[in-house]
């Protein structure tokens, strides 16, 4: 029974949409919308290259830590415009994690692109039980709409 001091929104005026996880036809669990639930065009950014990841999880567990943490850094994202880069679509199958960097700058991917390497980016794989061996990542130049043209 719904409390009668509480108020409702019945038109859903003020209401965020609320992102919901689906599965792909070819099977992969989307998780975060990532630049694509619009982020990307609403700032008026240019994709300059792309990076797939693509990490291999060895738990369940490990795979329900992973995806929190892309689902937090996903949410900050949406908090500030200003970031050169962000994520696209993260998605899960088994337990394999996949998900891309959008580069919006040119001199900024060329220095970043191999940031995942970093010793501060693997202390935090530890915390869902991955190390670097565990990535595979795969850089492309694009078109300024995403489209891939090359292997960076």
């Amino acid at each position: 029974m719904r409390d009668i001091n509480q108020s409702e929104d019945i038109m859903g005026i003020g209401q965020q949409d609320v992102f919901q996880p689906y599965v792909t036809e070819d099977g992969w669990t989307v998780v975060t919308p990532g630049a694509e639930s619009g982020r990307r065009q609403a700032q008026g950014k240019k994709v300059y290259a792309w990076s797939q990841v693509e990490v291999q999880l060895h738990s369940k567990e490990d795979l329900d830590v992973c995806i929190a943490h892309l689902k937090e850094s996903d949410r900050r994202f949406e908090l500030n415009s200003r970031n050169p880069w962000d994520w696209s679509i993260a998605s899960y199958k088994g337990n394999t994690v996949r998900f891309g960097v959008e580069w919006y700058d040119k001199d900024f991917f060329e220095e970043r692109k191999e940031a995942y390497l970093n010793p501060k980016h693997t202390v935090m794989y530890s915390h869902f039980g991955a190390t670097v061996n565990d990535f595979a990542v795969v850089h492309y130049l694009t078109k300024e709409d995403g489209t891939i043209v090359s292997k960076a």
